[in-house]
């Protein structure tokens, strides 16, 4: 049997969660579980329902502070063996690549107008480089 679930903790503060975050990972590494950590959420794989339910636990308890939400999705297989990783290969051979992709950033922009490094330049007061 094998129970992948998804799971955030979500510390209500002001400014940064990552120490938060940090926490309640270090948490998790106590338990008999695998995890990968998202932008977004945390990805868990245990062997029963009770082992990611007590490693969810003890990292929403490791969040210090007056609140914190934790949002819970579980997804026991039961019958057959099949990790989080192996759901992942089987997209990829799908897809027939990797399923991610990563977007480049637009370049800066100002009030809505895309300024050449040039004019950023001579905006700032500094010189415009010459071509040679």
């Amino acid at each position: 049997m094998t129970v992948i679930a998804r799971f955030e903790v979500i510390p209500i503060r002001e400014g940064s969660m990552s120490q938060a975050i940090a926490s309640a990972l270090h948490a998790l590494d106590q338990f008999p579980v695998s995890y990968e950590t998202t932008a977004t959420d945390t990805i868990l794989e245990g062997e029963t329902v009770g082992d990611v339910l007590a490693a969810v636990q003890a990292a929403h308890e490791a969040i210090d502070g007056d609140r914190v939400i934790t949002s819970l999705e579980l997804d026991e297989t039961r019958g057959r063996r099949q990790s989080m990783y192996d759901r992942l290969e089987s997209v990829e051979r799908t897809l027939g690549r990797p399923p991610q992709k990563r977007h480049s950033p637009p370049q800066q922009r100002s009030q809505g107008v895309v300024r050449s490094r040039e004019q950023s330049r001579t905006r700032r007061g500094q010189s415009p480089r010459r071509s040679r």
